[in-house]
């Protein structure tokens, strides 16, 4: 707890909220362990401020405050009230919060190694009998791939990404999910090779500065 009140104190000087994180803190603790009244924005307001003509000019910068507190994962907001977090559950939301990062950012990679790809534009534009029809590619998350006028030829390309354990399951899903959409041809790349982009994503990560 000693640590949560230090974090908030740098965390409120630096991003130059001049108010005493600490005090804040020491605020919401007493609420809670009081546990009189819930530890809402105005119960917040009304126990921090020292008279109540001061709590319309203290309100905005407390919110502000209570605002990055959240946001550094020093306090959690639920139905309007707020919460100093525990050592297990601030190591958890870390956890959590750098894994959507890592792999919305590998995502960004695949997709873009997908525009360029050269089956990609091979199958962009196909022609037959000297007639050249355009295909509207797709990732199965609906990133455009091409993007021709007409898009009622389309075809959907699985991330690789978005496989389970079991490529050959996740096949037959698609088969049976989608059998009646008779304008939509799927393309299910090999990922056998996916763990291996990854590592070599994460290992590239942690080299860049």
């Amino acid at each position: 707890m000693v640590n949560r009140f230090s974090n908030a104190e740098t965390i409120l000087r630096n991003e130059k909220i001049d108010l005493p994180g600490r005090h804040l803190l020491e605020t919401i603790h007493f609420l809670t362990e009081a546990e009189v009244a819930p530890t809402s924005l105005s119960n917040i307001v009304k126990s921090y401020i020292k008279a109540p003509e001061d709590f319309h000019g203290s309100q905005a910068i407390i919110t502000k405050a209570l605002d990055a507190l959240v946001e550094h994962k020093i306090l959690l907001l639920s139905n309007g009230t707020y919460r100093i977090t525990s050592d297990i559950e601030q190591r958890l939301l870390d956890e959590m919060n750098q894994y959507p990062v890592q792999i919305f950012k590998k995502k960004q990679q695949v997709i873009a190694a997908f525009k360029n790809a050269a089956f990609i534009k091979a199958l962009g534009k196909i022609n037959d009998n000297s007639t050249p029809y355009d295909f509207y590619i797709t990732s199965d998350n609906d990133d455009e791939l091409t993007s021709p006028g007409l898009k009622q030829l389309k075809l959907k390309v699985k991330s690789l990404y978005s496989y389970g354990d079991d490529r050959s399951a996740d096949i037959e899903q698609i088969k049976t999910q989608f059998q009646n959409d008779k304008d939509v041809i799927w393309l299910a790349p090999d990922n056998s090779l996916t763990r291996k982009l990854t590592n070599c994503g994460r290992n590239r990560t942690e080299l860049t500065p």
